[in-house]
C-alpha cells in the first residue's frame, strides 16, 4: 500500500497552495510497502509477533459478508470490498511530480514510524 505521513500530507497541500497553479494536481506518497512487510517493521519497534496474514480469498469473503452484515447494522464494514482490492491492486503512486514542481519531500516510513506509533498507542 502507498504510505505517507499524515504531516507530509498537510506539507504538501500547502506547498500546493503557493507553489501550483489553479487545476493542478499532485500524488504525495512517500513509499509502496507490502502488508507483512509493515506489519515486521511495527514489529520491530514495538516487539510484538507479526500477525499472519489471509488469504485473499477469505479476506474477500470477509468484505462481502462484512458488507452484508454492514447492511443490515448501519454500521461501516472492517473492509469494504473496494478498498480490498485496491490493495490487493499493488497500485504504485508516482510523487515524482510533487518532489519536482513543489519541492516536497516526505519522511521516510521509518523514519516516521515511531512517532505514528508513539500517537496511536497514546490515543
Amino acid at each position: 500500500m502507498p504510505l505517507v505521513p499524515a504531516a507530509d500530507v498537510a506539507r504538501g497541500h500547502v506547498l500546493a497552495e503557493t507553489q501550483a497553479q489553479p487545476g493542478d494536481r499532485f500524488i504525495l506518497s512517500e513509499s509502496y510497502w507490502e502488508l507483512v512487510a509493515i506489519a515486521r517493521a511495527v514489529a520491530e519497534l514495538t516487539r510484538a509477533k507479526v500477525p499472519h496474514v489471509i488469504p485473499g480469498i477469505v479476506a474477500h469473503a470477509i468484505a462481502v459478508a462484512g458488507e452484508a452484515i454492514a447492511r443490515m447494522t448501519r454500521k461501516p464494514p472492517l473492509i469494504p470490498r473496494g478498498q480490498l482490492l485496491f490493495l490487493q491492486s499493488h497500485t504504485r503512486p508516482d510523487a515524482a511530480r510533487a518532489r519536482r514542481v513543489l519541492g516536497w519531500t516526505p519522511t521516510a516510513f521509518r523514519d516516521a514510524l515511531p512517532a505514528t506509533l508513539e500517537f496511536v498507542l497514546r490515543v
